[in-house]
């Protein structure tokens, strides 16, 4: 008796395509966020107004000579940010890496095997 089919099988296939790509593309998702809630903007006309959406920027472009100007871009800052947390994480995974490699085999072993005895 056949409990699944083809098309079982490709619906399957395709929720752990769809799986792998949630896993895989919310990082970038995260650091484009991370840009734009990091960046400081000031109206130029009202020092009140930080322009931190889309009507904050067009109360500011009301004003005369009103422009929404960027005090700190996100992206320089998330930037140094990556790279100080990947040179740390990899100065970690470098000694755990190169411990791990010179593991003896019989350490990663699940199972003990024991050698046959002659008969």
């Amino acid at each position: 008796m056949v409990y699944c089919t083809i098309r079982c099988y490709t619906l399957y296939m395709t929720f752990l395509n769809t799986l792998t790509n949630f896993g895989g593309n919310w990082p970038a998702t995260l650091a484009l966020w991370a840009v734009d809630t990091i960046t400081v903007k000031k109206c130029s006309a009202d020092g009140g107004n930080d322009c931190a959406d889309a009507a904050a920027s067009e109360a500011c472009e009301k004003l005369e000579g009103g422009k929404c100007v960027t005090i700190t871009e996100g992206y320089y800052i998330e930037s140094v940010a990556c790279a100080i947390f990947g040179f740390a994480w990899m100065l970690w995974g470098w000694r755990t890496v190169k411990r791990l490699q010179s593991a003896d085999v019989s350490e990663w072993r699940v199972v003990r095997t024991t050698k046959k005895r002659k008969a």
